[in-house]
């Protein structure tokens, strides 16, 4: 281990000394060294995943439309698109979430967002990357990585730009180009 690397890990440690690592979504003091992923075992576990078999194009689960009543067979391999996406097809391809906005994820946004709460970032870029990487299970890489635009307002108020910022934590996580232009900034 070089010194660079070494005062880096020194770094870390005493990071994790004067400010133990607490999981994004209770608070728990969360156990050793920080998780890579931000939160503990127990919320993992709890969180609100979106389960398949879910529409290809939206990427919405199938119960959301009929509460859950109608047993889905089709497997995620040779899935197929909502009867909404069928009739009107989106202007995209194919979009997916990993889990569902409620409960403890939606605390966790709204902290990032209006509270400025950047201890959940690694959180929710985990949370991203899995939502990403079963969106591109047999499908071409996309040609970018695109963040829904802030209104400048919006901008000005809260002094970042939470998806820009989320875009690329997640660019450089799967090594896909973000797109750096504002969506319909022509």
């Amino acid at each position: 281990m070089n010194l660079p690397e070494r005062a880096r890990l020194a770094l870390s440690r005493a990071a994790d000394f004067l400010f133990p690592p607490h999981c994004a979504f209770c608070g728990a003091l969360l156990p050793g060294e920080r998780t890579p992923l931000g939160y503990c075992a127990a919320c993992e576990s709890g969180l609100p995943w979106v389960l398949a078999p879910w529409c290809l194009r939206c990427g919405i689960p199938f119960h959301a439309f009929d509460g859950g009543k109608v047993p889905h067979k089709v497997s995620q391999e040779g899935g197929h698109a909502c009867g909404k996406c069928t009739l009107d097809p989106p202007p995209f391809e194919r979009a997916r979430s990993a889990v569902h906005y409620k409960d403890q994820v939606r605390s966790a946004i709204l902290r990032f967002k209006y509270g400025r709460d950047f201890s959940v970032l690694k959180s929710l870029e985990h949370l991203l990357a899995r939502g990403f990487e079963s969106l591109r299970e047999g499908a071409p890489p996309p040609e970018a990585l695109c963040p829904v635009p802030l209104h400048p307002s919006r901008v000005r108020e809260r002094h970042f730009d939470q998806a820009r910022i989320l875009c690329a934590r997640l660019s450089a996580r799967i090594g896909e180009a973000a797109n750096r232009q504002r969506l319909g900034s022509g």
